[in-house]
């Protein structure tokens, strides 16, 4: 009886164990999901999905923070990340939202929620658009864009894992005539995508990868504490000394032609050419420019500009008839470069001159580490001018050296400096050669020269610290808090130098032992630098010196601040331009005591103050002072601003003492702003309030089309003519400063009718 019992037990039991082992086998068996929260424009979702693993030729490639999403059925992947190491070069434009991709032998542009790629000048539809996705947990934004289609492209044939959600691109062999079944081609199920609808987020701008390509085995090298790339030695042909020229007397002949006859990586040749023999020529460098006078000859060339379009070395090239008795004609090359060297001389029957151009080559790349400090030195064949950008994410300083040729191809090394660990050359453009530094943390760097053809770059240890610049998802400012001193977000003081492209944010007190001093240099598109110092009052600021006008925007988390530098749309929710015509060595008319410099300013002054208090207005101003902004500048700062309104204030004169009253002046055929406002509707809007309240004679809203603020100007823009000044009643308004506010009052009251009836809606 007892071992019936421990039978039916023992039985039992391993039933059980079977039955548990089972259960979890299919718990434990089953494939892991990755849970993302991903946003865009605002929304939300939660992807639950198998993790892709993404492979090259069968390596496994990292994509960074951001891992790739599979969306309508088709596998998305970071851009720079992955294509990068197909050897392509990732570029990111902004203004467009696009994405270049460029290789050997294919350029490809896409865009953000465009489902059309255009390959060479070729499109092509695309199943799947590229995104721009938020991964939250990551905080990362980083555009996405369908790794099949752009693999493809590239010549790499992509394999699909099912099984294992394994996705691979390899090298076409034309052997495999086999169509691979992956996430660009496979319907997915629909429960195991819940990212159908992402759509781009509203404030969100992609790094700026274009620091040339990184190969793939990049990584996989040895490090280096030091390392040299040296040229292979050859004669540079512009050392060999030209022949005299010999004055010798011929009869008067025309210069007709100018021509590029060759073009190589080592030189440019371009030939002036003649009718006949040239009696003499002299030539000289004046700044960046080399002037060409040609003895006994008329000036016979035409369309010179078609000649130096997209040279390398030459700007422009000009001519004149220098001197007519005796007869001289002047040739005048605009070099891109002050250091370009050339080497010039007469053709053997004299009918061409010939000027060789001769483009810097590097010589020699090398590296070193002493004291603390790296020193990337760049030699040339004669001393290269060098333009350093940071980038971020990771970090990064790309080293563009123009108007040079790069011997050194796609060479790559790992290094083992102070702060530089990775060094990356390529030939960026056709005369630009870049040189790209992977680097530990934001180094500060000095640029100096040793002697006639070497450059140094030199990275030290910055002044300052707990203070990172940001040009990725989000281009700012990242302040780290210090733990034992507060600093009240609320209490950081903006100040907009934009006539002068400074941004100031002064902290509320002295917070440099925290932060330092010194200047952060930058130069990427946004920024030129920043400047952490103290004022008169020891408050720490921070002055931001912008490549073009911005908006700064402030939030904060635990333990960071973050200051946001935007685009000023993205800030303002109306902007509004206000332009006192002439100013400086330009006074505009006079009479009856008035000038009109002056008076323009007077009345555009109250009518920013009047602005300024207005919340929901940002106003710039041409000018504050008397100076002269040029009507081109006054255009570029509006177009930069991407203001909404462009007002500019005048007042009139006339040889006929008569003439008087008040004119709103506008441009015909401009096109409606987004809003659907026109430059006539706001010249009609702006009108009523001038003539109703300042009873001044009626003289109506008047097109014109000759007028270079009104023609040159992207938005809704008029001039305000206020009154004539050579009119003895509008005189004697004008002079009056409670005229000046009435006109100030009444031009306010119609920009708030107009912002009314015509919402930006942002």
């Amino acid at each position: 009886m007892k071992y019936k019992f421990w039978c039916k037990y023992i039985e039992q039991s391993v039933i059980f164990l079977l039955v548990l082992f089972f259960i979890s086998t299919a718990i434990y068996g089953m494939p892991t999901t990755q849970k993302l929260t991903l946003e865009c424009n605002g929304q939300v979702y939660l992807y639950d999905h198998r993790p892709v693993v993404l492979k090259i030729n069968g390596n496994t490639i990292s994509t960074g923070i951001m891992p790739p999403v599979i969306l309508e059925g088709r596998t998305l992947v970071p851009a720079r990340e992955v294509f990068e190491s197909l050897g392509a070069t990732v570029e990111w434009i902004e203004k467009t939202k696009e994405i270049i991709i460029l290789s050997e032998e294919h350029f490809i542009t896409l865009q953000i929620d465009n489902k059309v790629a255009i390959v060479g000048d070729e499109q092509h539809m695309m199943d799947v658009e590229s995104k721009l996705i938020h991964y939250k947990e990551g905080n990362i934004t980083k555009t996405m864009i369908p790794f099949r289609f752009v693999a493809e492209v590239l010549g790499y044939q992509v394999d699909w894992d099912q099984e294992n959600y394994i996705i691979d691109a390899i090298p076409k062999e034309p052997v495999d005539t086999q169509e691979p079944e992956d996430p660009s081609n496979v319907d997915h199920p629909k429960d195991s995508d819940p990212s159908n609808d992402l759509e781009k987020p509203k404030e969100n701008q992609e790094d700026q990868d274009s620091d040339g390509f990184l190969d793939q085995d990049y990584l996989n090298k040895p490090m280096k504490a030091s390392f040299i790339w040296e040229k292979e030695e050859r004669e540079e042909e512009w050392l060999v000394s030209p022949q005299p020229i010999i004055r010798e007397e011929y009869a008067e002949v025309n210069i007709h032609s100018v021509q590029c006859v060759d073009i190589t990586e080592e030189k440019s040749i371009v030939q002036i050419m003649a009718t006949g023999p040239i009696t003499y020529f002299e030539h000289h460098i004046w700044e960046n420019k080399l002037v060409v006078d040609i003895d006994n000859s008329n000036m016979a060339l035409s369309h010179l500009d078609q000649i130096a379009k997209n040279h390398s070395l030459i700007k422009s090239i000009s001519a004149s008839q220098y001197s007519v008795d005796p007869k001289k004609t002047r040739v005048v090359f605009e070099l891109l470069n002050t250091q370009t060297k050339y080497q010039i001389m007469l053709s053997p029957n004299r009918q061409n001159i010939e000027i060789q151009f001769f483009p810097n080559s590097i010589q020699s790349v090398s590296m070193n580490t002493m004291e603390e400090q790296d020193i990337i030195q760049i030699e040339g064949t004669w001393g290269p001018e060098v333009e350093i950008l940071r980038l971020t994410n990771p970090d990064r300083l790309v080293i563009d050296i123009p108007y040079t040729i790069n011997p050194f191809g796609g060479n790559e090394e790992r290094t083992l400096g102070q702060y530089v660990e990775g060094v990356r050359t390529s030939q960026y453009t056709s005369n630009t050669t870049r040189l790209v530094l992977d680097v530990k943390g934001q180094p500060d760097y000095k640029i100096q020269r040793q002697g006639e053809q070497k450059i140094q770059i030199v990275l030290t240890e910055p002044t300052y610290q707990n203070i990172e610049y940001v040009n990725g998802a989000f281009i700012g400012v990242k302040l780290k808090k210090d733990p034992h001193d507060s600093l009240p977000m609320d209490q950081i003081l903006h100040e907009d130098q934009y006539n002068m492209k400074k941004y100031i944010l002064t902290l509320p007190g002295d917070y440099t032992s925290w932060y330092g001093v010194g200047e952060m240099k930058v130069n990427d598109g946004v920024l030129g630098n920043i400047q952490i110092q103290n004022n008169s009052q020891a408050q720490t600021q921070l002055i931001f010196t912008q490549k073009s006008i911005r908006a700064y925007k402030i939030k904060e988390d635990e333990r960071y601040i973050y200051i946001y530098i935007c685009n000023p749309k993205e800030v303002y929710q109306q902007i509004v331009v206000i332009d006192p015509g002439h100013g400086g060595k330009d006074p505009g008319a006079g009479a009856n005591g008035l000038k009109e410099k002056t008076l323009n300013l007077d009345i555009s002054k109250r009518l920013w103050q009047y602005l300024n208090q207005d919340p929901t207005i940002k106003v710039y101003m041409t000018r504050m002072d008397d100076t002269y902004p040029t009507l081109q500048e006054r255009c570029i700062l509006a177009n930069d601003v991407e203001a909404d309104l462009f007002i500019s204030i005048h007042n009139n004169s006339t040889g006929n003492t008569i003439a008087k009253g008040t004119e709103v002046l506008y441009f015909p055929d401009s096109t409606p702003h987004q809003s659907g406002l026109t430059g006539k509707q706001l010249a009609q809007i702006l009108y009523q309030p001038l003539t109703n309240q300042l009873g001044m004679y009626p003289r109506g809203v008047i097109p014109r089309t000759d007028l270079y603020v009104l023609k040159h100007t992207t938005m809704p823009a008029v001039i305000l003519e206020i009154g004539f000044m050579t009119n003895s009643e509008d005189a004697a308004k004008l002079k009056t400063e409670s005229f000046q506010e009435m006109a100030a009052q009444a031009i306010y009251e119609g920009i708030q009718n107009v912002l009314k009836q015509y919402p930006t809606e942002r």
